[in-house]
């Protein structure tokens, strides 16, 4: 399992045509599940950042500005 985790200065996700939440300055994680991942995966990575968690699956709308070129992977592997 990966995260991308990109510096932003707003960040807006929606699900359905609907805003499902927003931030000013801070963090926009992106997940990236993989064949093979289990629940462990998850945990691993949710001890290393705080989240708020969209909708599992959905298709979902992220509008992002992004604050300088500041953009982190994280494996679960590492």
């Amino acid at each position: 399992m990966r995260l991308l985790l990109q510096r932003a200065l707003s960040a807006a996700v929606y699900f359905e045509g609907k805003l499902q939440c927003s931030r000013n300055k801070g963090l926009l994680i992106f997940l990236r599940a993989m064949k093979g991942d289990n629940e462990h995966d998850v945990n691993t990575l949710l001890k290393k950042i705080s989240t708020q968690q969209g909708v599992f699956g959905a298709s979902m709308q992220v509008k992002l500005v992004n604050d300088s070129p500041a953009t982190f992977w994280l494996d679960s592997k590492n």
